[in-house]
């Protein structure tokens, strides 16, 4: 009898480890499966295990390619050309800001009288021609249609002014040329770095040109006015007050505003404006205002990464929907209108993520990826490390975008669009896009995102051109079409940022008057046109 139950007691034993064994709940010596912790370590047909008892491994997520770039692809919808100089939508009933403390005034004020000379210069009286003279008629002197005289020369007026000739389509410069290596020499020398670290020392190239660093150009000492600006001005704008613009002057340098309960007329090119209402083509994600995409390396700043560091938007009267407010200098909308328009020719869109910047927001970047790199000699190196410093990636001081001529932008391929009735005007509206794979995510404050080699001259319009691409750049056709879409039209790409473009002649013309920068836009007054 005891034989039999100590057989019994023995079969029961191994019956109930088998059983925790199928369960899953005995001890596991080897770790679990990286692709399925559920999957058993166990081949299908083992010990009397079907193949219903096996969980199936999940397919693994197929990686897609990275977008690529057509520049035959256009649209699937024809939208209205808009020439040069011009916008999508009449700024007539957009939302304008004050981008420093401004007058408003009654009636457009009369402009200054120019002085007149005492008396026209005398000409010099002729010479008679010397045997060393040319003669006309001369072989030796280029004459009118002589095959010798220069072909670049062109003259204020000239059609070669446009990019093109009198015959051909007026809206020919909405197709870009395809980039060419030869379109970018390198420098003859490499430029002289910074120290590590020290945004106070700006570097120099062979020719003893500085280079400074972003936010730290050199600005021209301005005359101290000698009459109050705002003698008899009706009212006083502060910098960040918004204004709903009724109509422009014949001349474009007046706006009669709606400011509160006042009415006046107020001098626009100190004024921003807001994008989405004159170009509404363009696709709008301001980032820092509910989720900062700022990171270095791909790693978190702390106190930055996440963050909402202004308003976010709200409902847009004048375009019927939601939208965010992202300013620019007014002159500077021209530009991007332009930018943007090459774009769609090719059916792309340019995707904005951010125009004007806060100075508190940049202040706070700035002290929190200087603490991180302090700790973190990886991040120290990536932006100090020669010929670096880490203005370069998130200005010191003031920066262009405080000042309303800067942009954060990406581009996107337009996968749907359709038209829309604005105030009576036709505008295309992008329903859908898929943005193009950059050399870095946007915002990426580190080496890896650099344009070229090097620091370049920020305040110079032409300093690039002859500057070398980095080799991550070189390889990225859809940042190379971005840049060809803005330097056409007008705008300078930044060194050390491939989405960063200034407007250069928007600066000369506020150098007498910058803004700062210390407010939040936070009001839209738009209506329709």
């Amino acid at each position: 009898m005891k034989k039999h139950l100590s057989i019994l007691l023995s079969a029961a034993l191994l019956l109930g480890g088998l059983t925790a064994c199928r369960n899953g709940t005995g001890a596991v010596s080897d770790p679990p499966n990286p692709v399925s912790s559920a999957a058993p370590a166990v081949e299908p047909g083992a010990s009397g295990i079907t193949s219903a008892d096996v969980p199936p491994l999940p397919e693994p997520e197929p990686v897609e390619p990275p977008l690529a770039f057509d520049a035959a692809h256009t649209l699937d919808v024809s939208f209205p050309k808009v020439p040069k100089g011009a916008l999508e939508l009449p700024v007539r009933g957009a939302t304008g800001y004050a981008s420093v403390q401004l007058p408003v005034w009654e009636e457009i004020p009369e402009p200054e009288p120019s002085e007149e000379p005492d008396s026209p210069a005398e000409p010099d009286p002729p010479t008679e021609p010397g045997p060393a003279d040319p003669q006309p008629g001369d072989s030796s002197v280029p004459q009118p249609g002589d095959a010798s005289l220069p072909g670049d020369i062109s003259l204020p007026g000239d059609t070669s002014d446009l990019g093109t000739d009198a015959s051909s389509n007026p809206y020919d410069w909405l197709m870009p040329a395809p980039f060419q290596p030869g379109d970018y020499q390198p420098p003859a020398a490499s430029s002289s770095p910074s120290p590590d670290g020290d945004t106070s020392q700006p570097a120099s190239n062979p020719e003893d040109e500085i280079i400074y660093p972003p936010g730290e150009e050199p600005i021209p000492d301005q005359p101290e006015p000698e009459e109050d600006p705002f003698e008899g001005a009706v009212a006083i704008l502060d910098p960040g007050t918004a204004f709903t613009v009724l109509e422009e002057d014949e001349e474009g340098a007046w706006w009669r505003i709606e400011y509160g309960s006042g009415l006046g007329w107020i001098e626009n090119r100190y004024c921003l404006i807001n994008l989405p209402d004159v170009i509404p083509s363009m696709v709008y994600n301001a980032t820092n205002s509910y989720d900062s995409k700022f990171v270095t390396l791909g790693r978190t700043i702390p106190d930055v990464t996440g963050r909402s560091f202004y308003p976010r938007g709200s409902y847009n009267q004048r375009l019927g929907r939601n939208e965010f407010m992202m300013p620019v200098l007014y002159s500077m909308s021209k530009h991007i209108c332009q930018a943007q328009q090459a774009a769609l020719a090719q059916g792309n869109t340019l995707v904005l993520y951010e125009g004007y910047r806060p100075h508190e927001v940049q202040t706070t970047v700035y002290k929190a990826l200087t603490a991180l790199a302090r700790k973190d000699n990886t991040v120290r190196e990536a932006v100090t490390g020669k010929p670096w410093n880490i203005s370069w990636f998130i200005a010191a001081g003031y920066s262009n975008h405080q000042r309303g001529f800067a942009i954060d932008v990406t581009l996107a391929q337009v996968q749907r669009a359709d038209l829309q009735d604005i105030g009576g005007h036709q505008v295309l509206r992008v329903r859908e896009y898929e943005e193009y794979t950059m050399p870095t995510p946007i915002h990426e404050l580190s080496r890896n995102a650099a344009t070229f080699t090097g620091p370049v001259a920020s305040h110079s319009s032409t300093a690039w051109k002859s500057a070398t691409l980095t080799d991550a750049m070189r390889k990225c056709e859809p940042a190379l079409a971005l840049q060809r879409y803005c330097t056409g039209a007008g705008l300078t790409p930044l060194a050390s940022e491939w989405w960063h473009f200034n407007d250069l002649e928007a600066r000369t013309s506020v150098l007498d008057n910058l803004s700062v920068g210390g407010y939040k836009i936070r009001t839209c007054l738009s209506i329709a046109p």
